[in-house]
């Protein structure tokens, strides 16, 4: 019995789906050679079998293609996401930045205000000293020319 597959010249190893595909078309094109020639039926059993094997491998091609697009797809979404996850931890590190900066105004602000009302109260302790002064002096003038006119009357 004659061999299927007609000797060639060894493939690049590395390109192991252009061998495979070379291998099944050399063994399609034998067997369909031994066919005219009407050996027996077991070659159209075997043509069958080639046939199936290169629609799976075809099948398992289009696999491999859909795998690794979605594979590179997948990726870039990596990418994208590390690149989102810094900018989201930048953006976290300013915001508590931020918030730290806004507790110490407002604390700075709660010491303005006390300060502001300390202030307050001393104008107005000044103020009613000033008014109890201004009282007291227009009480002696009071007093003082009631002793006037008592002493001239």
């Amino acid at each position: 019995m004659s061999t299927f597959i007609k000797e060639k010249p060894p493939h690049d190893l590395n390109n192991s789906k252009a061998l495979a595909k070379d291998l099944l078309d050399n063994a399609d094109e034998n067997v369909a050679s031994k066919t005219n020639n009407n050996e027996t039926d077991s070659f159209g059993s075997l043509i069958a079998v080639v046939h199936d094997l290169k629609e799976k491998l075809n099948h398992v091609e289009q696999k491999f293609e859909t795998f690794t697009a979605d594979f590179e797809i997948n990726q870039i979404g990596i990418k994208l996401d590390d690149h989102a996850n810094q900018h989201s931890q930048t953006l976290q590190e300013k915001n508590d930045d931020l918030k730290s900066t806004n507790t110490h105004l407002i604390e700075r602000l709660n010491e303005y205000e006390i300060m502001l009302e300390n202030l307050n109260n001393k104008v107005k302790a000044a103020e009613d000293k000033k008014a109890s002064a201004s009282l007291v002096t227009a009480i002696r003038l009071l007093h003082s020319d009631r002793n006037t006119s008592l002493d001239t009357g």
